[in-house]
């Protein structure tokens, strides 16, 4: 197995003012997938990238609720996920006021579902999906707009660990992660649109397994976080023959 060393992201210091800790807010134990109707290949509207999906939830239609738990968005599977309506969410006292900007493209994103032990949220690939479309299960995590919730912690770290998992043999092949530092203001934090690959050459390719997780503080705290904007590149089954 392939193994790298930890890589740390220092970024922009927060800006915004918060003043206390955003409740749970899963709605509904509800479970929906994407797309029901839709073709997965209606999901790749990068005319320049034809392989590449920018996974955005904003048609995720959550039936009025202000979240459900989301399974799947076309070729990729999500686990301890959840897809939110920041706005609803926020007036139903379910996240924090001053996380408004948890959803990149408005109105929805992803969150992360309350865990009572510290257990991280999941992208990987539907194989059997992924071989209709005739594409590789190893993909390119190229980018992810990510934010921890307000909080009162001083700092937060999001762990995001990459995995190539030789299905054949239930075994992991090559292994990477990353560390990102997102200092607070009154425990509020700034959301980060980060492409890995600009800071750390080859990060994230050719993989179908992605773990994301936060801890809050000196004490290490699991923390709840939300995602929007994941753009993903595919590759061709012949690619990796």
């Amino acid at each position: 197995m392939k193994l790298r060393g930890s890589r740390v992201l220092f970024l922009a210091v927060a800006s915004y003012a918060a003043i206390s800790c955003a409740a749970p807010i899963q709605e509904d134990q509800t479970t929906i997938s994407l797309p029901t109707a839709l073709g997965p290949w209606e999901l790749f509207k990068d005319e320049k990238h034809p392989l590449r999906m920018n996974m955005t939830f904003d048609h995720v239609d959550l039936n009025g609720l202000a979240s459900k738990t989301l399974t799947s968005f076309g070729p990729i599977d999500l686990d301890r996920f959840e897809a939110v309506n920041v706005t609803a969410a926020i007036n139903k006292g379910l996240m924090h006021p001053n996380d408004t900007d948890s959803a990149v493209s408005k109105p929805n994103a992803l969150h992360s579902i309350p865990q009572k032990i510290a257990a991280p949220s999941v992208l990987r690939s539907n194989l059997a999906i992924l071989d209709w479309m005739n594409l590789s299960p190893n993909f390119d995590l190229v980018s992810f707009a990510v934010k921890p919730v307000t909080d009162n912690s001083e700092y937060a770290w999001m762990s995001v660990t990459v995995w190539e998992i030789d299905h054949d043999k239930g075994v992991p092949r090559n292994f990477d992660d990353i560390y990102i530092y997102f200092p607070s203001v009154d425990g509020t934090y700034e959301v980060f649109d980060i492409e890995p690959r600009e800071y750390f050459e080859g990060w994230g390719e050719k993989v179908n397994y992605v773990e994301f997780s936060v801890e809050a503080g000196d004490d290490f705290k699991p923390l709840d976080f939300t995602i929007d904007n994941i753009v993903i590149d595919f590759h061709k089954l012949v690619e990796d023959k």
